[in-house]
């Protein structure tokens, strides 16, 4: 994901008004991101994360988002909306949770707002 830390919270970067939080497969792709969009001296950066804290985040800071969309690009943004894999959020933190039911020795999480 990509977030800003600031001295009593970490913010996470979102699009659409804060109804959208994009996730990516890897540091790179949102690095990627960042340098297309000119926002890395906004303080914004790449950040690896967990299942775990991703389904944190999804259901604590952003419990207000609406979706999640996987690896965007700036281009398929402002160009082919519809090429873009959106998400609800909800669906998304159901099946995120599934998955680390299965994992062995994986955090069991509680969902609260969905």
């Amino acid at each position: 994901m990509i977030a800003k830390n600031g001295t009593d919270h970490t913010e996470v970067f979102t699009l659409d008004g804060s109804s959208t939080l994009p996730v990516f497969s890897s540091e790179d792709e949102a690095e990627m991101y960042l340098w297309f969009e000119d926002a890395c001296g906004d303080g914004w950066e790449a950040r690896r994360s967990t299942s775990e804290e991703l389904v944190a985040m999804l259901c604590g800071p952003c419990s207000g988002v609406g979706a999640v969309v996987l690896d965007p690009s700036p281009e398929i943004i402002d160009g082919w909306p519809a090429r873009t894999v959106n998400l609800d959020r909800r669906r998304f933190v159901e099946w995120m949770v599934d998955s680390l039911r299965k994992e062995p020795g994986s955090m069991r999480v509680h969902l609260r707002n969905h």
